[in-house]
C-alpha cells in the first residue's frame, strides 16, 4: 500500500516524515525553486547520524555511478560503484538524489534498485536502513524537471511549500 502526502508540508515536516520512517520509505521531496529542499538533506543525515550522501543528478551519468568490470571466471561482468558514494560499506546511509526530475532518464533507470526494497545499486545491497529521498521541482516551473509514472508509484510525494514570513 502507498502511502501519500497530500498537503503542502513545511520543512521541518518534511524532516519529522523522512527520519520517522526508519527507511521503510523512499520519499521525493518537490517544490518550487530555492524553498530548500536540498538543504534538509545534512540535517536529516546528522539526526539520525548517517554519512549523507549527495548525488546531484542533473549533472550526473552513468559513469559516475561506477563501472562494469569484467570477471573473466564467469565470463560476465559485474558492476563496481564508485568508492565516493559509500554503498560497498555496510552502514545506513542518508542517500539523497538531488534533482532526480533532471537526471537522464538511463540515470534514473539505474537508480531504480535504490528507491524499492531490497535496496541496491547495481549487484551491491545498500544496508536496509538507509534513508533514500529524491528532490524535484515543480513541472508548473518549466525547469526540465521529468519523472515516469513507474517511478512515481515507488515514491511518497511531499510537496514542501514556501516558507511563511
Amino acid at each position: 500500500m502507498k502511502l501519500e502526502v497530500h498537503t503542502h508540508a513545511s520543512l521541518d515536516d518534511a524532516v519529522r516524515i523522512i527520519s520517522g520512517s526508519g527507511g521503510k520509505n523512499t520519499f521525493h521531496m518537490r517544490g518550487e525553486k530555492g524553498v530548500g529542499k536540498t538543504s534538509v538533506a545534512r540535517g536529516i543525515a546528522d539526526l539520525l547520524g548517517m554519512r549523507l550522501v549527495l548525488m546531484d543528478c542533473a549533472s550526473m551519468d552513468l559513469a559516475d555511478l561506477g563501472i562494469l568490470v569484467p570477471n573473466h571466471e564467469e565470463r560476465c561482468t559485474m558492476f563496481y560503484p564508485n568508492a565516493h558514494w559509500g554503498f560497498h560499506h555496510n552502514e545506513p546511509l542518508c542517500i539523497v538524489m538531488d534533482e532526480f526530475t533532471k537526471a537522464p532518464a538511463n540515470l534514473q533507470a539505474m537508480l531504480h534498485p535504490v528507491l524499492t526494497h531490497p535496496r541496491r545499486i547495481g549487484d551491491i545491497n545498500i544496508h536496509p536502513d538507509s534513508i533514500v529521498i529524491t528532490t524535484g521541482n515543480l513541472k508548473t516551473e518549466n525547469v526540465g524537471d521529468r519523472m515516469k509514472g513507474h517511478t512515481a508509484n515507488r515514491l511518497i510525494d511531499i510537496h514542501i511549500r514556501k516558507p511563511k514570513s
